[in-house]
C-alpha cells in the first residue's frame, strides 16, 4: 500500500476488500505530472504568456481535470462494485440467519 502510511482497517473487512483498497489507494497516489515552467511560479508569471503559451496551458489543465475525473471515475466504479459484492454478501448472511430464526 501507500508507502510510509499506516491504515487502521475495521475489522469486518476482508483481506481481499483491504488488498482491493491497496490497489486504489496506490493508484491515486501515482505522482502529479510536472507543472509548466511558465506558470510554476504563480499567476504573475501568465500576464508574460504569449498566445501559444496560454493555449498549450489550457489543454494541459483540460487533460489534467480529463485524466483527474476518469481516475475518480474508475475508482468509485470499482467501489461501488465492492460495495454491490458486500451487499450480496450479507443478503445471503441475513437470509441464513432469518432462516435459523424462524
Amino acid at each position: 500500500m501507500a508507502e510510509g502510511r499506516k491504515f487502521n482497517f475495521p475489522p469486518t473487512m476482508t483481506d481481499k476488500e483491504i488488498e482491493r483498497l491497496g490497489v486504489l489507494v496506490s493508484q491515486v497516489d501515482l505522482p502529479v505530472q510536472p507543472p509548466l515552467p511558465r506558470y510554476m511560479y504563480g499567476a504573475n508569471d501568465m500576464d508574460h504568456m504569449n498566445l501559444h503559451e496560454l493555449q498549450a496551458l489550457e489543454s494541459n489543465l483540460e487533460n489534467w481535470v480529463h485524466n483527474t475525473r476518469s481516475t475518480k471515475m474508475q475508482i468509485m466504479s470499482r467501489e461501488i462494485e465492492v460495495l454491490k459484492n458486500k451487499e450480496g454478501i450479507l443478503k445471503a448472511t441475513n437470509d441464513i440467519l432469518q432462516e435459523r430464526v424462524f
